[in-house]
This record gives structure tokens, sequence and C-alpha cells, in this order.
């Protein structure tokens, strides 16, 4: 009888352990009629920040703070509905482009340069983080 006992029990156990592993893989979407167990989605893809100070695509690069000003200046006239010329000295960024941060005034005006030859230093409204 003991050995029928313990036999008894060791299945038991190992219905209880498969069937403990079996819910730990699904998920049940709500009650009702079509409750199907649904298996867990795959984890997605871990994202790491991109560490590098850069300006993204659209991001606006002027030569000098003065044709920045300018630049916010005509920004301004534009919305209570004036004609507003865009600065000379100010382009849109096409392709990201790294930088590295040399003044700030404020957090809207970056002083920022450009690797490559030339070096070229330009500022920039966009927010450029440390």
């Amino acid at each position: 009888m003991n050995a029928v006992f313990a036999r008894l029990v060791g299945v038991l156990l190992a219905m209880a352990v498969l069937s403990a592993s079996a819910s730990a893989q699904v998920t049940y979407q709500g009650f009702g009629n079509g409750n199907r167990p649904r298996p867990a989605p795959p984890p997605g893809p871990k994202l790491k920040p991109d560490p590098r100070q850069r300006l993204d695509p659209g991001a606006l690069l002027c030569r000098t703070e003065a044709d920045l000003q300018q630049h916010e200046a005509a920004i301004a006239a534009r919305l209570d509905g004036q004609e507003a010329p865009e600065p000379v000295g100010c382009r849109p960024v096409r392709t990201m482009t790294s930088v590295t941060v040399l003044d700030r005034h404020g957090l809207a005006r970056t002083q920022v340069r450009l690797p490559g030859p030339p070096e070229q230093t330009g500022w920039t409204d966009a927010v450029v983080h440390d």
C-alpha cells in the first residue's frame, strides 16, 4: 500500500508542477465565449538612448546669434500675419549631425561646433542635451 501511495503522491506532484509551468506561459484575454489561452508576446527590443549630442533633420542652424534672433523675429511676425523673410544666415539641417556644445543662452539658443574640415560653428534653437 505504501508504494501505491508514494506513486500517487509523485504523480499528483508532477501534475501540479506541469500545471504551474504551463500557466506561467499563457495569458488570458477576458471572460466569456472564445476565452482561449494565448501565448505571451515576446519581449520587445531594448533600445538604448543615443548619448551623442546631435542635431536631427529639420533643426535650424544659423551662422550667428543675430541670425537666430532674426529668425525668431520672423516667426513672431508670421504669427501676427505679417510678411517676414527668413534670414540668409540660417538653414535647416538635412541629416543627423553630431555637434559639440560651446555655449548656451537659455534653452532655445545654443552655440554648437560641427566637426569636419572645415570645422564650423553656429547657433541653433534646437534643444541639444548634454
